[in-house]
């Protein structure tokens, strides 16, 4: 028996050798059944991914790099790259799962030791403030209660005066109960 440790396999990846690289991962896909759709965008992102690594990679590694030295940073610099080009969030949170799930991959077949895919944090959603319409706006709104064929008039009025007041969660008006308001005190108690 050879007690010599055993190699690492190496997966080197260059321009010639990317369409092969995502053919191999895509096979793996093809194999658990997933959906065409996600064949097919897992297959553009990722041919994305490892396009722009090599070249970027290729330019100080030559012509071809191991698998094993991609690195957080290069993840972090593709993702940033995406949000110059001004891809949403979305957008860029899932490349990041699949440059994850195509290290996942090459971890199963022993090409790398860990994903350093998973060091990488979600591209966060910018919080959009919330737009309150105008006193007049709110007014002309609540007179038209009177045109529409409401079946419960008095129910509609108090919804729109709860979202201009309070600005609740539509999740919080909803659960909102009789018993919950006390108008003695001009207060609601919100459940959650």
């Amino acid at each position: 028996m050879n007690d010599l440790p055993q190699q690492q396999p190496r997966m080197l990846i260059g321009k010639e050798v990317v369409d092969a690289s995502v053919s191999d991962f895509i096979g793996e896909l093809e194999a658990r059944s997933a959906p065409s759709n996600t064949i097919r965008g897992y297959k553009r992102e990722l041919r994305g991914f490892l396009l722009w690594l090599t070249e970027t990679k290729c330019q100080i590694l030559g012509l071809k790099f191991d698998a094993s030295s991609i690195t957080e940073t290069d993840i972090c610099a593709y993702l940033a790259m995406l949000y110059d080009r001004g891809l949403d969030t979305a957008t860029r949170a899932k490349a990041l799962s699949v440059i994850r799930s195509w290290f996942n991959s090459l971890g199963r077949r022993g090409y790398v030791k860990h994903n350093v895919a998973m060091l990488v944090s979600q591209p966060r959603r910018r919080d959009h403030l919330l737009l309150i319409p105008s006193a007049k706006k709110m007014e002309i709104l609540y007179d038209s209660l009177a045109k529409i064929n409401s079946s419960w008039p008095a129910r509609d009025a108090a919804i729109i005066a709860m979202f201009y007041a309070c600005s609740p969660l539509p999740s919080e008006l909803v659960a909102l109960n009789i018993k919950d308001i006390n108008l003695a005190a001009g207060e609601a108690a919100v459940h959650g």
